[in-house]
């Protein structure tokens, strides 16, 4: 039987491949408004975590469990280290957004169907 790859994996991870990608582009092009925002080495950290949820969601089409539960790891990091720094300017109510998208993307990749997926991917023989 054909390991065939969920549709909802393949959005997830073509969404954060090409929506990571111009984001690093747009931080390459001289913009400076996030390291002014946040400071230059909190806005290097951003970019490192959207390089492993980028590379995480190659490895993700490709089946792999691992890159499943780094990606989670990245984006629910990334959404409480957001609510903090919303959280301490005292505006609660835009926390929702990123909550809600982090949820939506959770589901999607654990699914039955996209487990199944991750669980069925070829591992490695040992022995």
């Amino acid at each position: 039987m054909a390991n065939t790859r969920p549709f909802s994996v393949s959005v997830v991870a073509w969404l954060t491949i090409i929506c990571g990608a111009l984001g690093l582009l747009q931080k390459s092009s001289g913009e400076q408004i996030p390291s002014v925002m946040v400071g230059p080495v909190v806005a290097t950290l951003i970019c490192v975590v959207t390089g492993v949820e980028m590379l995480s969601s190659v490895w993700m089409l490709r089946g792999s469990r691992l890159a499943r539960t780094i990606y989670v790891a990245c984006l629910v990091g990334m959404t409480a280290f957001i609510g903090i720094r919303v959280l301490a300017v005292g505006l609660p109510s835009r926390i929702v957004f990123p909550v809600a998208f982090t949820a939506a993307m959770v589901y999607f990749l654990y699914r039955p169907t996209a487990s199944q997926f991750f669980a069925r991917a070829k591992r490695p023989q040992q022995g």
